[in-house]
């Protein structure tokens, strides 16, 4: 785990708190070595570098409200008729997962329940990597009218802020390291 998300671990758990508290939390985490103290001014670094997740509030170091991921909703559709739906809610710390198939022009809706599968807490790290609030509203391909390929929607509730991407046959950055981590997640594909 890189020491960000690390200090995002912690301020999910505890809440803001000022610069020496987080250094204290991180010296204390299992698996610190006693001998390399995280510093100070490594953290700051840190928070200064990352200012898209962190900021600083009355000498307390916060996450940015419009990047605490609430409620994920994500859409996968293949030609071949297979699709894939995945609705994350991080503050009840579940997930449900679906499997479309089309069958002679009929859905079948599989419904999985998740709750022992993934770890929610470690998808939500990975999203934060994944900064899917940068992502384009729209990603098409130039090609005209498309009859073949990926049909695709994220949609992305923050505490402060509601994110919406979607595309066919074009996706944005780190795509696939999302579609691996909902995988992760569920325990199913998801491609």
């Amino acid at each position: 785990m890189r020491l960000y998300e690390k200090i995002i671990t912690i301020l999910e758990e505890k809440g803001p708190l000022p610069l020496p508290s987080i250094c204290e939390e991180l010296n204390n985490m299992p698996f610190s070595n006693p001998s390399n103290q995280t510093l100070s001014a490594e953290i700051n670094s840190i928070i200064m570098k990352k200012n898209e997740i962190f900021h600083i509030n009355n000498g307390a170091i916060c996450l940015q409200p419009n990047k605490v991921p609430l409620i994920l909703n994500a859409y996968i559709e293949t030609f071949e008729g297979c699709a894939y739906q995945v609705w994350v809610n991080f503050q009840r710390k579940n997930f449900v997962y679906f499997v479309l198939e089309r069958r002679t022009h009929n859905r079948l809706v599989v419904p999985v329940k998740g709750e022992f599968i993934g770890d929610i807490a470690l998808f939500k790290q990975q999203l934060y990597s994944v900064k899917v609030w940068d992502w384009e509203p729209s990603y098409r391909s130039q090609q005209g009218i498309i009859l073949d390929g990926t049909n695709w929607s994220v949609s992305l509730r923050t505490t402060s802020a509601n994110y919406k991407s979607e595309g066919m046959k074009k996706f944005p950055p780190k795509w696939k390291l999302f579609c691996r981590s909902i995988e992760n997640l569920t325990g199913s594909p998801f491609r």
